[in-house]
């Protein structure tokens, strides 16, 4: 009997400790979709093609920083205002870096070419000299390329990125992607994530530090108004 009572008061309260679970979850959501400029970073023009990942990533890695400084957030509150501006800063700067070179490298990794009337994104794995087999270097030099045709005895680090968008617009992603190995692909991709989420982090980091710092500023500020208001009361 005592056990059906103890195992009824844990189903009781089971209800309460799932509802609060899940306004912890909303609430670091909420507050990591408020950081400024988040929502032009999780835009899919700064995603791979096929980058289903990047569609979680941002939201996963934004909480989870969120939920480290708030776990942290009585440490912050005691350092001094003008050291969290300074090192809010410094984390927006590395944040900014990171972007651009999150961009610079998508640039890099995605080919665009128009092919049957559409535009196509195909990810292209860096160093192509690594990975280029016989049968994409005879698909390479049977296609036109404006941009300088392929010496006959060309070897694949002769290959660039110009001549691989279009080999694809000649033969289309249907004939030439099954001979891009898939581990490079999956290698380039990864690349490409981590950079996405330090940045994505660095600047979640760089906004939370202020907005910590701030609120214990505020709240200590109307602590000492209250007190005030009390003194004056007697």
């Amino acid at each position: 009997m005592r056990r059906t009572g103890r195992i009824g008061r844990i189903e009781g309260r089971a209800p309460g400790r799932v509802r609060g679970l899940e306004q912890i979850f909303l609430g670091l959501g909420g507050a990591f979709a408020a950081v400024p400029g988040i929502s032009a970073l999780v835009a899919e023009s700064w995603w791979p093609p096929e980058g289903e990942v990047f569609r979680v990533a941002p939201t996963v890695v934004g909480a989870g920083v969120l939920a480290l400084m708030l776990l942290f957030r009585e440490p912050i509150a005691r350092v001094p205002l003008q050291s969290v501006v300074r090192g809010s800063a410094i984390a927006g700067v590395l944040g900014l870096g990171l972007m651009l070179a999150y961009s610079a490298t998508l640039r890099r990794a995605v080919v665009e070419y128009p092919f049957g009337g559409v535009d196509e994104r195909t990810v292209v794995p860096f160093a192509p000299a690594s990975w280029i087999s016989a049968d994409l270097m005879e698909a390479v030099r049977r296609s036109e390329h404006p941009s300088g045709a392929l010496a006959p005895d060309a070897r694949p680090g002769d290959v660039t990125r110009e001549h691989l968008r279009e080999t694809f617009a000649a033969w289309g992603p249907a004939a030439i992607e099954p001979m891009v190995p898939g581990g490079w692909r999956n290698a380039t991709v990864a690349i490409l994530l981590g950079l996405y989420s330090l940045c994505i982090g660095m600047i979640v980091f760089a906004f939370g530090l202020v907005g910590i710092r701030l609120q214990a500023e505020g709240t200590r500020l109307g602590v000492f108004a209250r007190a005030a208001e009390l003194e004056e009361e007697e």
